[in-house]
């Protein structure tokens, strides 16, 4: 009686996850549609993407609009946002149905976990997009304005910055004097040191 009742809840569970995985596909497949992922439409949107000045890439959007750190730091939170953030997010959700297929139990659990990460990727993939942020950089060039949650970021992002190259140039300091130490015979003179501005 029990065998039965184990390959039965075995039997639900393993026909449960196929329908969680097919749900998940569907899903996935629909937004990824609704993204603009088409593949009949691939390669027309390729030829309209030339054309299109928002289809920039990271380096081409520094030559054009980085004029400043203001500038600069808005176009690596963008990339950042959609490149690392986004696209992270939205891997779980193929890994995960992958595992389904060999461990249905494991892959229903990381199934339910990974799908609001990949509709949270979605989100940030459309926050950040490079139409967006083509918008605001001419905005920024124009009125020297940014919107305020991005000006905080911004801040932020510079800021951050500016302690790190402070932070790598005292260990540079450092470094240099804990060579002269260790080295004697080098001459004051062939060692620069840089300072803090």
């Amino acid at each position: 009686m029990k065998t039965q009742f184990h390959e039965f809840n075995s039997l639900k569970l393993i026909i449960m996850s196929k329908k969680l995985m097919l749900v998940s596909i569907l899903i996935s497949a629909q937004l990824f549609a609704v993204a603009g992922n088409n593949s009949k439409s691939a390669k027309k949107n390729k030829q309209v993407k030339a054309n299109k000045e928002h289809k920039l890439n990271y380096d081409e959007f520094v030559s054009k609009y980085g004029a400043d750190d203001t500038s600069l730091a808005v176009i690596e939170i963008f990339f950042d946002k959609r490149e690392n953030s986004a696209k992270g997010q939205m891997s779980f959700l193929p890994l995960s149905t992958a595992v389904a297929v060999i461990l249905p139990p494991v892959g229903v659990g990381l199934m339910a976990v990974s799908t609001p990460l990949f509709i949270n990727g979605l989100i940030v993939n459309q926050k950040y997009n490079r139409r967006k942020l083509k918008n605001i950089l001419e905005d920024y060039e124009s009125t020297n304005e940014l919107p305020i949650k991005l000006q905080n970021k911004v801040n932020d992002f510079i800021e951050d910055e500016q302690e790190y190259e402070r932070y790598y140039e005292d260990r540079l300091v450092e470094y240099q004097k804990v060579r002269v130490q260790a080295n004697p015979t080098t001459p004051a003179n062939d060692v620069v040191v840089q300072t803090n501005n």
